[in-house]
């Protein structure tokens, strides 16, 4: 007798007996098959929803930079700082270690975009990218919204931003909206967007979305056309290089002593060794609940 029939042989009785059992009490079978189908089925539909949602690396960093290879912005702070090499994962000031008080930039005043392109690396072309606030007025009556400049037609920027539909703003008295902001607002492509604060009106061109961010209310002008004003200054400025030359973490090192954040597109994809990043070295980055951590929990509590 072979090994698959002697396995047989020993299981035959047991399979006849939960035969019988599960036709006698169908309904209790069923119940059965159903407490133990319904959690797989859970598990399985959840994990391939989250695994669905999930980006590759390229597609992260092309909602971030679109094709440019980075993004400096300021740290806000009176001198160099230490980033990790995604500086939205943290940064700190640089202090002095005998009076522990923030060193000073060299002569870094990081107030605009003009301030920033000073600061850039040559053989790169410049984008600049500010925001600020405007009062509008929409269907739901007057409205604080924010306002951005930024050129999102240029081919650099594919990936951070998709038209919707109509055009991009060309002139300084054109604005594209996102598609929420469009709805808000009422108007056709073609109309009339008037703002209360400053007072000014602007031909509506476009709708235009930031990719990852469909709820987003938001005016896209060209640089220039409101935030160089004096009563309107920009919250957050920032600038893309675009070029052929990736950015390197030598570079984001020195950037990081005139006070900038650099968002490095080669850095994203292939990150420094961990010993090779000074703000791990006092043990920043290693507290703190992660997103592993989180899926890890409801796994446990799945299983549990």
């Amino acid at each position: 007798m072979s090994g698959l029939s002697r396995w047989w042989a020993g299981w035959r009785p047991l399979v006849r007996i939960a035969r019988r059992d599960a036709l006698r009490a169908r309904g209790r079978s069923a119940l059965i098959v159903a407490m133990v189908a319904l959690p797989i089925l859970a598990l399985t539909a959840t994990d391939v929803l989250a695994r669905s949602a999930q980006l590759d690396p390229t597609e992260k960093v092309a909602r971030r930079l679109g094709q440019a290879q980075a993004q400096l912005e300021p740290s806000w702070s009176a001198g160099p700082v230490l980033q990790a090499p995604d500086p939205q994962s943290g940064s700190m000031q640089v202090t002095d270690p005998e009076t522990g008080l923030a060193g000073d930039a060299p002569g870094a005043d990081l107030q605009d975009v003009t301030d920033l392109a000073a600061f850039a690396p040559p053989g790169y072309r410049i984008l600049t990218s500010e925001s600020g606030a405007v009062v509008a007025e929409t269907r739901e009556g007057i409205a604080r919204t924010e306002w951005n400049e930024t050129a999102v037609g240029d081919p650099a920027l594919a990936g951070r931003y998709v038209r919707k539909a109509g055009a991009v703003a060309s002139g300084l008295d054109e604005v594209a909206v996102t598609s929420a902001l469009f709805d808000a607002l009422g108007v056709e492509l073609g109309g009339t967007v008037r703002l209360d604060d400053p007072e000014r009106s602007l031909t509506l061109t476009g709708v235009v979305d930031r990719v990852g961010s469909p709820s987003a209310r938001s005016f896209y002008a060209q640089p220039g056309a409101l935030l160089s004003d004096a009563t309107m200054p920009s919250d957050q400025p920032g600038i893309f290089l675009v070029g052929a030359q990736p950015v390197t973490w030598a570079t984001v090192q020195e950037l990081n002593t005139q006070g900038l954040l650099v968002t490095s597109r080669q850095i994203l994809l292939d990150p420094p060794a961990r010993a090779d990043v000074p703000f791990y070295a006092d043990g920043n980055g290693n507290g703190g609940f992660r997103t592993s951590d989180f899926w890890f929990f409801v796994m446990l509590l799945v299983v549990v």
